[in-house]
């Protein structure tokens, strides 16, 4: 195809590779549970399926962390929000954001309807949609994995043959932003383009190319152990 004379690809591709680190950022931030060094020194960011596992800092069950039973229910979602209680201003602020996958909201949809209750689809403010919501707090779909494996008492994903074979994944409940929320912190960037930066690798001797590096460094901040939650396990095997 040829181009228009004078066209810039520039500002599309970094588009493009601002967004794969959007999506690298998201996948890490959810499921990674290993911060090892890559082979370039950097470390990996430690995200909330690592936080969460039933198991941190060699502690006993945490009590955050709640296994469903099968099948899932709404009460076991309503007792997983009940365990989110951040000291905000004071004890007792609630979750204001449940994460989970696409087939999981799916699910929960399908739970409603079943008991003869109205899903509540509304704006949300945070990102100016409409909505999926849970006794009123937001239900984000993410890149959660599918593939958990709830053989042991304690979260673990599986590590052999294809993924999605269990049909297993997890739901968290969080209180994002404010005093004591779940937040990402970033070194770097603009708050509005979740802190990607974008530097000009300049030619050198014996290379003429001029390119571009796009990057951030980030970290997962959990000021309270309180602020989020995680019901794991949960079935979805019957949301194809």
């Amino acid at each position: 195809m040829d181009l228009p004379e004078g066209f810039d690809p520039r500002p599309a591709l970094l588009r493009t590779a601002s967004v794969a680190v959007g999506r690298v950022l998201s996948r890490f931030a959810l499921n990674n549970i290993d911060p090892g060094s890559r082979s370039d020194g950097a470390y990996k960011l430690l995200g909330l399926a690592r936080y969460y596992d039933g198991n941190f800092g060699g502690a006993a069950a945490d009590p955050q962390v709640i296994k469903a039973t099968d099948p899932l229910s709404l009460a076991q979602v309503r007792r997983l929000m009940r365990k989110v209680t951040p000291s905000e201003s004071g004890y007792g602020a609630g979750p204001n954001a449940l994460v989970t996958s696409l087939r999981c909201r799916d699910l929960l949809i399908s739970l409603e309807r079943a008991a003869d209750t109205s899903p509540d689809f509304r704006l949300d403010p945070r990102t100016n949609e409409v909505r999926y919501h849970l006794d009123g707090v937001p239900v984000y779909v993410g890149p959660l994995r599918e593939d958990e494996d709830t053989a042991g008492a304690a979260p673990a994903f599986k590590t052999t043959g294809e993924p999605y074979t269990y049909n297993r994944t997890s739901i968290y409940a969080l209180r994002l932003g404010g005093f004591s929320g779940v937040r990402m912190l970033h070194f770097g960037g603009d708050s509005a383009k979740y802190g990607v930066q974008i530097d000009e690798i300049t030619p050198s001797a014996g290379n003429a190319a001029l390119g571009y590096q796009v990057h951030g460094y980030y970290a997962l901040f959990i000021p309270e152990r309180q602020a989020c939650a995680r019901l794991w396990g949960i079935d979805i095997s019957a949301e194809v």
